[in-house]
Parts: C-alpha cells; sequence; structure tokens
C-alpha cells in the first residue's frame, strides 16, 4: 500500500514535468534572448577575443552579427566565470547548445525540488502549487535560456549539505553559483552571521 502511494505521489510532478517540455521543445526555436550572452560570450573566449571590450555591447554585438545575423544580446552584468562554464557548449550549434542547456537546467531543477520536498517532508501535491504560481518565471526561464534553474539547483542542494555539515560539498556548490551570478554572495553574510567558520572557509577557497 506505501508502495502505491508513494508512486502516486510522482504523478503530481507530471504537470509540472510536461510544462517544462513543452517549453524546452519551443525554446529551440524561439528568439536567441539570454542564452545569447552566455554562448557568444564563451565563443569568444574560445576564439581568443574574450577582453573588458565585451562588456561593450556596440562591440559585443558586432562581433555576434559577424557569425550569427538578428541577434541582440548584452554580456553586462555577466561574470568572466560565466563564459568558462559554457565553453563546452560552443562546441555544438547554438540552436542544439541551448536545447542542451535547457535540458540538463530542468533535470537539475527536478531533481533539487524533489530533494527539498523530502527534506522538509512537503506533500507532493504542492508540484501544482509551483506549476501555477510560478507558471511564468518557469516558462520564460525556459524560452530565454536562463541560468536561474542551475541556481536553484547550485543553491538548494548547497543548503541541504550545509544543514548536514557537508562542508566541502557546500563549498564547491555555492562558489560556482557566485561566480556564475554575483548575487549569491549574500551567501558569505549567511554563514558569517550563523557563525559557520569552517563552512566559510570553505567557501572561500572554492
Amino acid at each position: 500500500m506505501n508502495s502505491i502511494n508513494k508512486h502516486k505521489n510522482w504523478i503530481y510532478l507530471l504537470p509540472l514535468t510536461c510544462l517544462c517540455i513543452y517549453y524546452l521543445i519551443k525554446s529551440y526555436s524561439f528568439l536567441p534572448h539570454d542564452f545569447a550572452n552566455y554562448y557568444f560570450g564563451a565563443s569568444f573566449l574560445e576564439s581568443g577575443n574574450f577582453s573588458t571590450q565585451i562588456y561593450n555591447p556596440i562591440w559585443f554585438n558586432l562581433k555576434i552579427s559577424e557569425i550569427q545575423k538578428h541577434v541582440f544580446a548584452s554580456y553586462a552584468p555577466n561574470t568572466p566565470f560565466l563564459a568558462l562554464f559554457f565553453l563546452p557548449f560552443t562546441i555544438i550549434e547554438f540552436g542544439l547548445a541551448k536545447l542542451l542547456f535547457n535540458a540538463l537546467s530542468i533535470i537539475l531543477f527536478l531533481y533539487a525540488l524533489k530533494n527539498l520536498f523530502q527534506e522538509y517532508k512537503i506533500s507532493f501535491i504542492h508540484f501544482i502549487t509551483i506549476f501555477i504560481i510560478f507558471f511564468i518565471p518557469i516558462r520564460n526561464n525556459i524560452l530565454f535560456g536562463q541560468v536561474y534553474f542551475l541556481l536553484f539547483f547550485l543553491i538548494s542542494e548547497g543548503f541541504l549539505a550545509y544543514k548536514k555539515e557537508k562542508y566541502l560539498k557546500v563549498g564547491f556548490l555555492w562558489s560556482i553559483a557566485i561566480l556564475l551570478k554575483v548575487f549569491p554572495v549574500i551567501l558569505f553574510a549567511l554563514l558569517l552571521f550563523s557563525k559557520k567558520i569552517k563552512t566559510l572557509i570553505y567557501l572561500s577557497i572554492c
């Protein structure tokens, strides 16, 4: 009976999964949007054209126009590390790279959600709540090829590791989040105010 109920819980994940898959397919032919910033920043790094000029939108877009038409992008305020992180995606063409990144992000996002639900004993029916409340952010994240699913995974998995005092894992996951987008640097304040000095040291080293 418990086994039946367990499998029944996963049904609540289906609407959210179907939503993600639907917009994943649509993202392939959608406007380049945010993913263009990541992809072409990495592309210029790979070709040796990555300098402070990358933050000049005129230079950035003129260079992109030499590779792909009908793209408008702005690398600011992204970190240089972002280009390094997306370097492997430049092996394949833009549309497929966006599709692959979105697919990986969705898997990590759903995995992190599942772990949070299990850790805090939240009923799986609240996957439906997430579907309703966060419909637009979820849709936009996939269509635009944004990094927020990945950030959610890094921060939430890091937080669960933080609760279990797995210092190295916290440092590794949260450092990637900070290097991808600057705002997670606030996590340093969390560790400082909670006097988790050992975790703070690991995060600083990472």
